[in-house]
Order: structure tokens, then sequence, then C-alpha cells
């Protein structure tokens, strides 16, 4: 059960980084023909790297979002 007293121990649950959406039509395209063109919109290289901790003692859950360039 969640306190709003707790003194929080955050444990790490899970750790991603998304891919871009450069890699995923790269990955899309290296598989078809060869000499086809990435439109501008899909050369972003943006990910975002997100962290999920949850207390051991209450399960409160709290996420962590970062954008990487």
């Amino acid at each position: 059960m969640m306190s709003i007293f707790c003194n929080h121990d955050y444990e790490l649950i899970q750790e991603v980084v998304t891919k871009s959406a450069f890699e995923v039509a790269y990955n899309t395209v290296k598989t078809s023909a060869k000499g086809i063109n990435i439109p501008w919109q899909m050369c972003n290289t943006e990910r975002k790297h997100i962290t999920t901790l949850k207390c051991t003692k209450c399960g409160k859950l709290k996420r962590f979002v970062e954008n990487l360039k």
C-alpha cells in the first residue's frame, strides 16, 4: 500500500533507449532494393532514454524520460 510518508527506496526496474526515426527508416530500407532515398522527415536522430524505478517499500513507480540527440 502506498503511503504519503514513505522514505522511498527506489530500485531500477527497466532501462530502455528507443530507436530514432532514422534508425527505423534505415533498417526498413536496408532490406529493400538499393538506391532508395530516405525522406528528410525520417532523418531525425533523436532518441529517448527511459528509466523506470519502483519503491521497494510502498510500490510507487517513477519514470524518467530523457531526450538524446
